[in-house]
């Protein structure tokens, strides 16, 4: 009973009370700040974007490289498989 009584008296008190909560009011309005000014100029967006084709392009080589490793050791494998079987 005493175990109880402790859990039930930590959890009260992990429970927040309405002095915890903050509370807006409806009637006031919400300011949102003003954007920030723009901190690349059109040049640097240009030259991220070259660099992001690039990048693209990079992966997309990577990708079919090793794809083509892949298959290739996976036709590897299944040749010594079959040959090691017997047939």
């Amino acid at each position: 009973m005493n175990a109880e009584t402790t859990s039930q008296r930590q959890q009260a008190s992990e429970t927040p009370t309405s002095s915890d909560v903050a509370v807006l009011d409806p009637a006031e309005e919400i300011t949102v700040p003003p954007p920030p000014e723009e901190v690349f100029d059109h040049d640097d967006l240009e030259h991220f974007e070259e660099d992001d084709i690039d990048a693209g392009r990079t992966i997309g080589k990577m990708l079919s490289f090793l794809f083509v490793y892949t298959v290739i050791v996976m036709t590897v494998v299944a040749v010594w498989t079959w040959t090691v079987a017997g047939h």
